[in-house]
């Protein structure tokens, strides 16, 4: 009984140096959504003349977080994208997509998050404004089809950095977390806002 008291004090102990602690019993589809094992996971594609670089940071929300670094631009936005694929949604279940961003300090800059594979009126991408303040947006949708998906972050928008961490894809409504620093209200994604890929396709 002391062995088993002593490893769940430090589990406890753990998680709350992390400072990271989740509400319900929600389980994150996202692969390495922190970053903690580097880029592992995720895919940079950039599409020339647009040029880019990441590299992993250190100051996220939690922990580390990457940073998109986009030197020049082509006038399409998904030029340059961060994006992971292969999370299986099921048809009629509720989702909720989550993601925390910033620039750098003095910055303000617009990228287009974005997920495929959402079934119903379409893909969804929105133009999002995001400053030097890690902020979290949310999106929550009932799934209409069943099949695999894909997340995008098209960011060739403008030259200018661009940091992302502690991505979540979920089933249900939003679930706060308590970080372990000061945090921006979350911002959540209107429907009525939304673009559709087929159009950014059409206008770029």
């Amino acid at each position: 009984m002391k062995a088993l008291r002593l490893t769940l004090l430090v589990f406890c102990i753990s998680f709350v140096i992390t400072g990271v602690s989740f509400s319900g019993d929600a389980v994150n589809m996202v692969r390495n959504p922190s970053f903690e094992d580097g880029t592992g996971e995720w895919q940079l594609l950039i599409t020339a003349p647009a040029a880019a670089k990441w590299e992993v940071a250190k100051d996220g929300v939690s922990g580390k977080c990457v940073q998109v670094s986009v030197t020049a631009v082509s006038g399409t936005s998904w030029h340059v994208e961060i994006h992971q694929s292969g999370q299986v949604l099921k048809l009629g279940q509720e989702y909720t997509f989550n993601f925390w961003a910033k620039t750098l300090e003095g910055e303000v800059r617009v990228i287009q998050p974005g997920l495929e594979g959402i079934g119903g009126a379409g893909d969804w991408w929105q133009d999002t404004n995001i400053n030097d303040k890690w902020t979290e947006f949310s999106k929550t949708w009932n799934q209409g089809l069943a099949g695999n998906s894909t997340i995008h972050f098209a960011v060739a928008q403008t030259k200018g950095n661009f940091l992302l961490d502690h991505v979540r894809l979920y089933e249900g409504k939003y679930q706060k977390e308590e970080l372990g620093k000061d945090q921006v209200k979350s911002v959540e994604f209107k429907e009525k806002l939304a673009t559709t890929w087929g159009n950014i396709r059409k206008s770029d």
